[in-house]
């Protein structure tokens, strides 16, 4: 029986598909500064002075960022079965900045490790470094391979990457700023793989690792400062000079937009002046001092920290009893005059 003639191939499909993907986005006026794109006094700058305008975004970004989110919700709700999770998704409230300082963040969790609180952010890579490169031989690899495509490395290659790879820099500056705000002193990194499981030992656990954020008081000085000065430069309406110790790698690991206007000479949507040398001393004199008393009191602050996150847990089980009502009483009817299932609706709050 001959084929029938199909009037669309693969080709056609994927040139579709790739053709109706959004490859921009709004970029808002960002008044309230956030930590996650708080690494730079530049950034936080013009993030707050340029009007809304289009800028690229990556197409497959939002599945990159579709695949993270759902890594973080199984890892909360295991913290969660262990009844360790002291709060997830928490913005950071007002309260514990100094006046007239409003900075956006959202910390992924703390938990409670043997009763010490630690603060954990989680981060989705490609690869987890030692778990991407199994310590077996050439035998046990081809035996496993079976047909699949497996790179094999010698034990010198497999120490040389994973020795090399570094937290980025935008990473540093974030935790380092939960840890300047918060007051907590455990601050981790966790690094879980989008490939989930790339380990031979078969074990069946997440290829994660936990990375230790150093801090001392003089970087989290810095790290607060540079948002200060930021904030202050936003605020006349002025574009402070690019953080000197940055690299355009460090630049492009925030996917920032103002990569080409700080290393290409890029012309900005709108002129901004530049802060003045003389004006630049006096505002990093002022950023500094703020920076200094506000880390000086910061394990003060960490008691606060802990007050907001219980008054903050009251609110969400309130939320959570009046979603548990509403469903009883109004959706729970529908659902089975329907013949749905019940975990086909449900009502809750995502944080």
């Amino acid at each position: 029986m001959p084929l029938i003639k199909q009037m669309v191939n693969e080709q056609d499909l994927l040139a579709h598909f790739q053709s109706i993907e959004v490859t921009t986005e709004k970029a808002f006026q960002q008044k309230r500064p956030y930590i996650s794109a708080s690494m730079c006094q530049r950034q936080i700058a013009l993030n707050g002075l340029l009007p809304t305008r289009d800028v690229y975004r990556n197409p497959s970004m939002k599945y990159y960022a579709a695949i993270g989110n759902s890594i973080e919700t199984c890892i909360v709700e295991n913290y969660i079965k262990a009844n360790q999770l002291i709060i997830d998704s928490w913005k950071l409230p007002k309260d514990l900045f100094p006046p007239g300082i409003d900075v956006g963040g959202k910390i992924d969790m703390i938990i409670d490790y043997k009763g010490i609180p630690v603060l954990i952010d989680v981060k989705t890579i490609g690869v987890v470094d030692t778990s991407a490169y199994v310590n077996l031989s050439l035998q046990e690899l081809e035996e496993l391979e079976q047909g699949y495509d497996v790179t094999i490395l010698s034990e010198l290659n497999r120490h040389r990457m994973t020795s090399n790879k570094k937290i980025k820099e935008s990473y540093q500056s974030q935790l380092q700023l939960y840890a300047a705000i918060t007051g907590i002193d455990d601050i981790y990194l966790m690094s879980a793989s989008r490939r989930v499981q790339d380990t031979f030992d078969m074990s069946g656990n997440l290829s994660t690792q936990f990375s230790k954020i150093e801090i001392d008081t003089n970087v989290l000085k810095r790290r607060f400062a540079i948002l200060i000065y930021g904030i202050m430069a936003r605020d006349l309406g002025l574009e402070p000079s690019k953080l000197v110790t940055l690299k355009k790698t460090h630049c492009s690991d925030a996917f920032c937009s103002f990569v080409n206007h700080c290393w290409n000479g890029e012309a900005l949507e709108v002129e901004i002046e530049p802060v003045p040398p003389e004006k630049e001393t006096e505002l990093k004199t002022e950023a500094l001092a703020i920076a200094s008393d506000y880390i000086d009191k910061r394990h003060e602050r960490r008691a606060l920290t802990m007050a907001l996150i219980e008054k903050e847990n009251e609110r969400r089980a309130t939320i959570g009893q009046a979603l548990q009502q509403a469903y009883t009483d109004c959706v729970k009817p529908i659902v089975e005059s329907n013949n749905l299932y019940t975990w086909d609706v449900e009502l809750r709050a995502k944080w």
